[in-house]
């Protein structure tokens, strides 16, 4: 368990050995939640923006360069079956 303090204007800081664990950045959002009369800060609910993760991932594929032709080709492929 580790200890902080609240400090002016309700602020409380997360301890760094907590941060590095769960990976909280500036701005995150989490959830505050009352169990049995303790209160705990349960994880990052949300993600930023998941699409951000997959931007370029399929950049250096060939046949990824014109997508149209690319899903024409799987829709004409998965008709044979």
């Amino acid at each position: 368990m580790t200890k902080t303090t609240i400090k002016k204007g309700f602020l409380i800081e997360i301890p760094l050995s907590i941060r590095k664990r769960v990976e909280f950045e500036e701005g995150d959002q989490v959830l505050i939640e009352t169990l049995n009369g303790k209160t705990i800060l349960l994880e990052k609910p949300f993600v930023k923006d998941p699409f951000s993760d997959c931007e370029g991932m399929w950049k250096d594929r060939k046949e990824m360069k014109n997508s149209v032709n690319y899903v024409s080709k799987s829709r004409k492929e998965s008709e044979r079956f």
